[in-house]
């Protein structure tokens, strides 16, 4: 009897050790999909020097026409001497240069447009943008034996003036420098010459004042018609990879697939800044957007390999569009008739198909979930519902909690996530973690019954999610579906065939999607953060984001790590500023028989408005009066308080 006890507890704890091991080595697999998921995201190519070919593309030569941009004197902001004489002699000196090593049979072309125009602005309220003598500084490079009006192009575009105060140096001054260096490539060598087709550069000089100088080329412009697709260089950050948020063509993303070496894309970007039926792609830095619009986007910002990486994947894209000479004839047609799916894997990979065809594969892995959860499942539909029920319940209390803490945030300390999210958006994660184990049903006899619920009742969440988003056309759908494909088929194989490998299917299955998945997070965060600098004063930025972290947190809740003390700090940094609108203002009265007066309106560009500067606004300040407008005279209908106007 005794040694039949003993037994006993040598059993117990060799199954305790067992599960305690099994435990760290899930835990260190997480740790290490994130840890490499992350190394991916901001790895970077070393960048070639400036004694290669000059056929080849060079981070060190586009850096010194960089160099030279930025050390022009002035801000180029649109009306400067900077932007207006100073920067188009700049390029035009380059460009001449170019031209003239450009011999038979390349033909280098130069245009310089001054457009006047207006056209409407159908957002926030019904504008007129009337412009007058912008420029564009417009390029055409193509073979002599070709025809000059009816040659289809790929036009390259950029812009080199810059937002009111802003250094620009990513915006977009850097694009310019890639664009000048792909020019160069071009006009190295025969071989880079496109055969059949014709290349374009804009360098645009009035961007920032809503697109007035893109507006005056393709309305305007003689050599308009040639153009069959563009490129679109943009920052809306500094440094780090570029995404290819948009592209209108399968032709298009095709060629990004096949030919850019270290691809950054995503459908999911696409959804959200889709515009219209112009075959053409948008490329921007998305990093570090803190910087975006401010005398701190400067070139020390630009990490070394950010601009190799842009200029290879441009370079290598153009090369696989003008491999096909009829590419470019159909490639209107083909933005009509086909939308696609494309997003990039770590940076290695582009995966790209049609939209019929994801349909197709979404509807089937559907099917053949509903299959397996109908017919080859063991579990009764009851144990299904409730383990859909269960998993509803956690989900809703993980939101509850973030909200909670959104709104206590919003009280106390309002964006004391900003500056610094990577220690401090923990406030809203470790909530929802609590919130989700708050129910998480964990006693050891129905472990493994709820292990069979949680699977198929999560493949049955995400299959209705997808189906919705089918429904709705959304192309993202196949990030959801991957949740239902990846987990139910490694959770069949692993479990259901070799019944002992029940920790290896809980394992191996959800890695796929949630490796991606996290990529994407990384991404979304990098893009949204900073914009909630951006957005003004109405939204609550802190429910924003409890609302975006505690979506992530629950998909990706198996890599979550410890709560890291929250500790209260100020907003903003040196490197992370406030902004604030601020104009000098002149009012006059001379219909109303009142004095003229003026002052400084401040307008404030964050959910904190002008709060953070109350302090310069205390009682025994000059400017204790001056906190609000002067009252103006009575009228039946009044903006801002008749401030500014």
């Amino acid at each position: 009897s005794s040694l039949h006890l003993h037994d006993d507890g040598t059993s117990q704890r060799k199954r305790a050790k067992g599960h305690f091991v099994r435990l760290w080595v899930v835990l260190a697999w997480v740790a290490g999909l994130v840890a490499f998921t992350f190394w991916r995201h901001l790895w970077l190519p070393k960048p070639k020097s400036s004694d290669i070919p000059l056929h080849e593309f060079s981070e060190g030569r586009a850096r010194v026409f960089l160099e030279e941009l930025q050390s022009i004197e002035g801000f180029r902001t649109v009306g400067s001497k900077s932007n207006e004489e100073l920067t188009p002699a700049w390029l035009l000196a380059h460009l001449h240069t170019f031209q003239q090593r450009c011999v038979a049979p390349c033909q280098l072309d130069i245009e310089v447009q001054r457009p006047t125009g207006a056209f409407g602005l159908d957002f926030l309220s019904k504008f007129q943008n009337v412009y007058a003598n912008v420029t564009n500084i417009v390029v055409r490079v193509q073979r002599t034996t070709l025809d000059e009006s009816s040659t289809p192009a790929i036009l390259l575009s950029s812009h080199y003036d810059a937002a009111v105060g802003a250094g620009a140096a990513s915006d977009d001054g850097v694009n310019i420098a890639i664009m000048l260096e792909l020019l160069q490539n071009v006009v190295a060598s025969e071989t880079m010459l496109p055969s059949h087709n014709a290349l374009m550069f804009n360098f645009n000089g009035a961007e920032e004042t809503m697109l007035q100088a893109a507006h005056g080329f393709i309305t305007q412009h003689p050599w308009k018609d040639q153009v069959a697709a563009f490129i679109n260089l943009e920052a809306s950050g500094a440094g780090g990879r570029e995404l290819l948020f948009q592209t209108g063509s399968d032709i298009l993303a095709m060629a990004y697939a096949r030919g850019a070496p270290y691809p950054h894309a995503s459908t999911i970007a696409q959804e959200v800044f889709q515009h219209g039926e112009v075959a053409g792609m948008d490329f921007a830095y998305i990093a570090n957007g803190y910087v975006y619009h401010t005398p701190l986007d400067d070139i020390s910002r630009i990490q070394q390999g950010s601009i190799q990486r842009f200029g290879e994947n441009i370079q290598g894209t153009l090369a696989e569009l003008f491999k096909d000479p009829a590419a470019l004839h159909t490639i209107n047609s083909s933005v009509r008739a086909h939308r696609h799916v494309f997003f990039d894997l770590f940076g290695v990979v582009t995966v790209t198909y049609s939209e019929a065809v994801g349909e197709w594969v979404n509807y089937l892995v559907v099917v053949l979930a509903l299959v397996y959860c109908a017919i080859w499942s063991r579990l009764p539909w009851a144990s299904k519902w409730q383990g859909v029920l269960q998993l509803i319940k956690m989900n809703a209390l993980a939101f509850t909690a973030s909200m909670s803490m959104a709104g206590l945030l919003l009280v106390l300390a309002p964006m004391s996530w900003y500056a610094s999210p990577v220690t401090h958006l923990w406030v809203f994660i470790f909530p929802t973690v609590v919130g989700y184990l708050t129910v998480f049903p964990c006693t050891e006899t129905s472990a493994v019954q709820w292990t069979e619920m949680f699977v198929e009742g999560l493949a049955l969440l995400w299959m209705a999610l997808s189906v919705l988003l089918m429904v709705a056309g959304v192309q993202s759908a196949y990030l959801s579906i991957s949740w239902v494909l990846f987990p139910l088929f490694s959770y069949a194989l692993f479990h259901d065939i070799a019944t002992t490998r029940t920790t290896l299917a809980l394992v191996v299955g959800p890695a796929i999607p949630l490796v991606y998945f996290l990529q994407v997070d990384f991404m979304v965060l990098q893009v949204f953060i900073p914009i909630m600098g951006r957005v003004g004063n109405i939204l609550p930025v802190d429910c924003i984001m409890a609302v975006l972290l505690s979506i992530l947190t629950t998909i990706t809740l198996n890599s979550a790590f410890s709560y890291t003390v929250y500790v209260y700090s100020n907003s903003y940094s040196a490197d992370c500023p406030k902004r604030l609108g601020l104009n000098h203002i002149y009012r006059n009265f001379s219909q109303l028989n009142l004095p003229d007066d003026w002052g400084m309106w401040i307008n404030a560009c964050d959910y904190l408005g002008l709060e953070p500067l109350r302090p310069a606004f205390a009682s025994n300040s000059k400017w204790s009066h001056r906190l609000h407008a002067p009252a103006g005279p009575e009228a039946p209908i009044t903006i801002f308080d008749n401030f500014p106007w």
